[in-house]
């Protein structure tokens, strides 16, 4: 019987890390189109304007990116990656504060990017 040889495995290569300048460029320009990427129930907000305004935030990333091209669906999930953490950040805090027994305060520190998405009120549901 002949013996049947399995080709390699494909080794993905890992993506470099969002730098804190590509990550204020996406908050702001996700922050620019907020009423397409996230709408409330809407009929005239289709798939594809979404995508577009995507594309027009991932464009606006790469232009100060220094790692090489990032894909829309790369930036829209680390778009909702930040934004969970953050979430996750705050609810951690805010349970910190509300507990007993005096001590330290506790510092909440955030990065540029996170102070940003903050202010800008991107922490509201998402609709995809």
């Amino acid at each position: 019987m002949a013996s049947y040889e399995y080709p390699a495995p494909i080794k993905k290569r890992k993506q470099a890390t969002f730098t804190e300048d590509e990550l204020e460029v996406m908050v702001t320009e996700v922050a620019e189109r907020k009423q397409v990427i996230f709408p409330t129930f809407s009929e005239t907000i289709t798939r594809r304007l979404k995508d577009t305004a995507w594309g027009e935030v991932t464009a606006a990333v790469n232009r100060v990116s220094r790692a090489g091209r990032r894909s829309k669906q790369d930036v829209s999930k680390k778009f909702r990656y930040c934004r969970s953490s953050l979430k996750n950040k705050i609810a951690k805090h805010r349970n910190e504060v509300k507990k007993t027994g005096g001590g330290p305060v506790v510092k909440f520190l955030l990065k540029p990017s996170e102070e940003a998405m903050l202010n800008l009120g991107l922490l509201e549901r998402e609709s995809d």
